[in-house]
């Protein structure tokens, strides 16, 4: 049910009964435009254009003034290497350090979701790519973005460990249905059911 409730906030999916609300606002009966709706997306597979680090975070928002695309870079920490280009990613190049890690570019793409200041930022899963050192440097990354920029965030993963390091607030889910929602350390302590106490 992970997914699905991504694909019903980002309305691919048609809700067929209750309301999804931002703000008290019923953003349900919104068109298929998920700026409209005040959600910036943060998907799996990140894409980067053949163009610089600052053209590829505008993308989220082509009226971004300069400063507003720096502000997102740093928000996201990667102001660093705004001026460099994504190139090719193959391994001659990672190896040569002209090209982007997989961190860097996960960082970028929070920084073109950041951009559009939105309400509501939703991250499906976004480091499930990356390997184990790299998950753990962007975790960090993503909490801390999250706590300075103050902004509402979805983040979808199947990973627990991922869910208690980066959570306020957990809902445990099963076949489409909520187990259980509350702090981290409730969920871990007064599981409300055997399900969310075994996994």
């Amino acid at each position: 049910g992970k997914s699905t409730i991504a694909k019903l906030l980002l309305k691919y999916y048609e809700l067929e009964e209750g309301e999804i609300t931002i703000d008290g606002v019923d953003i349900s009966e919104y068109a298929n435009d998920s700026l409209r709706r005040g959600i910036s997306y943060v998907p799996q597979n990140i894409e980067l254009f053949s163009k610089s680090i600052y053209d590829n975070i505008r993308v989220g928002r082509q009226t971004a003034t300069p400063e507003e695309v720096k502000e997102a870079a740093k928000a996201a920490d990667a102001h660093d290497f705004i001026k460099r280009l994504p190139m090719q990613y193959d391994t001659f190049l990672e190896e040569a350090g002209n090209g982007l890690s997989g961190g860097e570019k996960q960082r970028i793409a929070l920084a073109r979701a950041l951009v559009i200041t939105p309400d509501v930022l939703l991250m499906d899963e976004p480091l499930s790519n990356l390997d184990a050192k790299l998950r753990l440097e962007m975790r960090t990354v993503i909490r801390h973005t999250q706590k300075s920029v103050g902004i509402t965030t979805v983040y979808v993963t199947h990973d627990q460990e991922e869910a208690m390091a980066i959570s306020d607030k957990i809902a445990v889910m099963k076949d489409g249905v909520i187990q259980h929602i509350g702090r981290p350390k409730d969920i871990y302590q007064r599981p409300k059911n055997v399900f969310v106490a075994t996994f």
